[in-house]
């Protein structure tokens, strides 16, 4: 059940901290109150006011003064989420999935301590003592708490971890760690956002998550986060106003105004050198709370408290992707912002995350790296991944766990085609071409650092590249040993026809064969429904793009022999003849033009000037400046104009019916896939989808469970198959044991189809 309380928006409050920051006034209760309800009311515009009043009365019970905010209204919101069972704070299990929408607002540091607090009461033995006895439990590797089911405990000790077959190794650290760096080399963290702000995209998610769009406002307020930091250890621990302004008001002036860095954590003299950044950072928060509950009427740490947090809350917004930035393109500001650019300089931090707090969540890391243009390169970036690994391996060693194993996938990246040359992505293929040599070079070597590398993969956003693009990279590679391919595909798409081609291209352009797997393959899962509530009745598309949807259709009907389709065949070839006359010159056939789309696996300059045949004349205009300029003009296209929900739908069976035959695996992405997807929230992940229609003597093909990108989404591979339990579970209504026997087969799935 997803809590009611306006406080999970707490962190989001634009308006108090530009007040803070810009103003340099105090913020009042009332200020909180009308920030919270004008937050919600952004959700809904639909519900009359008054509702919302009564809902902000609800969400401040008992709260009268700013600091109940931390003392009763966070602590409250954290008791509806979070539970602790023998010393360790765990999320209720029927709770498991509204929690993980609740990261992208409030990082999980904050509410797993006020847990804790609450629970543990004021500090009485000593900081030293409490931090070790009541935080680390929780917070030693990572602050992602995973819910406490004992069946997927079982299940997870039996299986010594998950085997997590989808993760990119950048993108993976959180928050609550990322943070630390922050506030400890502000002016690094600044020179990284300030070459990604070179990108319109990155100034576009700054100004439409934040009211900061120059970078060296980010530094300015990491610097007065670290000086607020400091001004409360002391504040809490014995009293003292270090920097002496006084007033608050002079406090938030003087934050602004003043020279002083502060890198270093202030509780770190306390705990020791040793000491993570989360039970620093932890025990700072405890500290403040035993202050704030003790001292209620004092403003001005009230106050320095919550302006820390809004800073906190902007970096994680930042950070974390946001439950209503829907699709790719917002995913990949993500992952283009810089904001863990320093933080993912070097690996052991994220292998450790990753294992979680007992070291126990993960079998084996199939992690994913972007290919480098030499061997050298090649070598150096699997060199720090190893010394990464090697550091977890170690800490396996010390507590008695077994230790996870490792393999490397090589991802080469889409981009949108910029270069005109005489073919289409001339640059991109240019590019690709070394890579490719590099990735061979380093195969032939046969290092340990080659035999790592098991497997390829293609990521970044659909729209850019076409798989057609990949495909001589792909073939020369499995000529030259590497056996094992992934591709993402059908993750983002205009329309579900899009993505249901893009899944097939990647097979039947790149060659795929048993064992290789479609990352994502969210269109032949996707609720057509849900994706035409969000879409709407008229579409926005490139006429070449709903051309080769079409074709696609009408290929897919014939080769498949679908009886439930065919009747739509001479409808689609009207409407393949009309827009195929919008972009060639020439009059053609639907057979032709079948032809020539499936011709584009083979390598441009294979095509024959002279002498071509009708299917390379096609291909040749396809790859023309005319012929691209004539296909990029935009239509409006009906969701449903052809085919109607039963249809689409019969066409994603029908997909999974290819992939089920040629033995091709799905890797599915729970969290990756609902925030990013056309869902409402993890009740409609589509995974259901695929288990309802086995069960229904659909051909569905084997599917394996990844984390995607484990910091961006606020996860890991442990929590991963726990929202998949708690969907089956308490929305679905099926039995623990029904449950439990679908996971088990998908952690079996992922033993026989992990690249080796």
């Amino acid at each position: 059940m997803k809590s009611d309380s306006y406080l999970r928006f707490l962190l989001s409050d634009n308006c108090s901290l530009r007040k803070y920051y810009r103003e340099r006034a105090a913020v009042s209760l009332q200020d909180v109150k009308r920030s919270m309800l004008l937050k919600v009311r952004e959700r809904g515009y639909s519900v009359p006011d008054h509702y919302y009043r009564l809902g902000t009365e609800f969400s401040f019970l008992g709260v009268d003064e700013l600091s109940k905010l931390f003392t009763i209204g966070l602590p409250k919101l954290a008791d509806e989420y979070l539970e602790i069972r023998e010393g360790q704070v765990f999320v209720k299990g029927e709770q498991m999935n509204e929690w993980q929408l609740l990261l992208p607002q409030i990082p999980p540091l904050l509410l797993v301590t006020m847990r804790i607090w609450k629970k543990s009461g004021p500090i009485v033995g000593g900081c030293v003592d409490f931090a070790y006895r009541y935080l680390l439990p929780s917070v030693k590797n990572t602050a992602i708490p995973s819910a406490c089911l004992p069946e997927m405990e079982t299940l997870r000790k039996e299986n010594h971890g998950f085997d997590d077959l989808h993760i990119h190794l950048n993108g993976a650290v959180e928050t609550d760690l990322a943070w630390h760096d922050f506030l400890r080399y502000p002016e690094v963290v600044y020179q990284d956002i300030c070459r990604a702000c070179r990108n319109d995209k990155v100034k576009e998610q700054l100004e439409q998550l934040t009211d900061i769009s120059d970078p060296i406002e980010f530094y300015h307020l990491f610097c007065i986060a670290g000086r607020i930091r400091e001004w409360l250890s002391q504040k809490v621990t014995n009293g003292n106003d270090i920097f002496g302004f006084g007033s608050f008001e002079n406090l938030l002036s003087g934050l602004v105004e003043m020279r002083d860095a502060f890198k270093d954590h202030p509780v770190k003299p306390i705990l020791g050198d040793s000491a993570s950044p989360l039970i620093l950072e932890g025990l700072l928060y405890v500290k403040t709370l035993d202050y704030l509950a003790a001292w209620p009427h004092d403003e001005a740490v009230a106050g320095a408290f919550h302006y820390y947090l809004l800073i906190l809350g902007v970096c994680n917004r930042l950070l974390v992707q946001q439950t209503d930035a829907f699709g790719f393109e917002q995913f990949q500001k993500y992952t283009s912002n810089n904001f863990r650019e320093f933080s993912e300089r070097t690996y052991p931090q994220r292998f450790m995350q990753l294992a979680g707090n007992d070291l126990q969540n993960i079998r084996h890391i199939e992690g994913r790296f972007s290919p480098k243009t030499s061997v050298d390169d090649n070598t150096a970036i699997i060199n720090k991944i190893v010394e990464g690994y090697n550091r977890l391996n170690q800490s396996q060693n010390t507590v008695g766990v077994p230790q996870a194993s490792l393999s490397l996938v090589a991802h080469f990246i889409k981009r949108s085609e910029h270069h005109k040359g005489n073919v289409r992505f001339s640059g991109l293929r240019k590019d690709l071409d070394k890579r490719t040599d590099a990735l061979i070079a380093l195969v032939n070597t046969n290092s340990s650092y080659a035999k790592l590398v098991t497997g390829v993969d293609a990521a970044a956003s659909e729209f850019d590249t076409p798989p057609e693009v990949f495909a001589p990279s792909f073939r020369r590679l499995r000529e030259h040993g590497l056996c094992h391919f992934t591709y993402h595909a059908g993750e983002d798409f205009f329309h579900v026809l899009s993505g249901l081609r893009a899944i097939y291209e990647a097979i039947e352009f790149l060659g795929m064969q048993a064992g290789d797997r479609i990352g994502h393959a969210t269109a032949a899962g996707v609720d057509v429904r849900i994706w035409k509530q969000n879409v709407g009745d008229c579409l926005w598309m490139r006429i070449e793009d709903y051309l080769d949807d079409l074709v696609f259709a009408y290929h897919l009907i014939a080769v498949m022999k679908e009886r439930e389709l065919e009747p739509f065949l001479p409808k689609i070839a009207l409407r393949i003849e009309e827009l195929a006359s919008k972009i060639y010159p020439g009059k053609y056939r639907v057979m032709e033009l079948i032809e020539a789309w499936l011709q584009r696996k083979e390598p441009p300059v294979s095509l024959k000037i002279e002498n071509s045949s009708i299917s390379e004349q096609i291909c040749l205009y396809y790859h023309s400046e005319e012929g691209r300029e004539r296909g990029k003009k935009i239509c409006i296209v009906d969701a449903y104009e052809i085919f109607g929900e039963k249809e689409l739908v019969c066409f994603q069976k029908l997909i999974l019916k290819v992939m089920h035959q040629k033995q091709i695996v799905i890797e599915t992405l729970p969290t990756s896939n609902v925030i990013i997807g056309h869902h409402h929230g993890f009740s409609t992940y589509h995974l259901y989808n695929w288990y309802r229609w086995s069960k229904e003597g659909i051909m569905v093909p084997s599917i394996v469970v990844g984390t995607d990108d484990a910091g961006i989404f606020a996860t890991n591979i442990y929590n991963e198959y726990c929202h998949i339990y708690c969907m089956l579970v308490f929305d679905k209504g099926l039995s623990p044991y029904e449950a439990m026997e679908y996971i088990e087969r998908l952690v079996h799935n992922a033993k026989v189809y992990v690249f080796r």
